[in-house]
């Protein structure tokens, strides 16, 4: 329960951080790795393919797409601290 109210407050402040920032693209493959780990995997591919998507010439960008690429391949995001 504890580790499930912090992804609650790490996504709050992620989600107002992309409010902020909307090309704010670090953000977004932040909260990725953390829909990832609280079990909300197809929130994490959707933040992932939306960071990817926003600007192909920033390199958070490119590690959205090789995060795709590598849960493609049966991998996992490094874990939230």
């Amino acid at each position: 329960r504890y580790a499930q109210e912090e992804y609650a407050e790490a996504v709050g402040e992620l989600l107002r951080a992309i409010e902020l920032g909307p090309n704010l693209i670090e953000a977004r493959f932040e909260l990725g790795r953390v829909f990832w780990y609280a079990e909300r995997t197809d929130d994490a591919i959707a933040t992932w393919r939306k960071g990817a998507e926003l600007n192909k010439f920033n390199p958070w960008s490119a590690r959205c797409r090789e995060m795709l690429d590598q849960i493609a391949n049966g991998g996992a995001p490094a874990r939230v601290n």
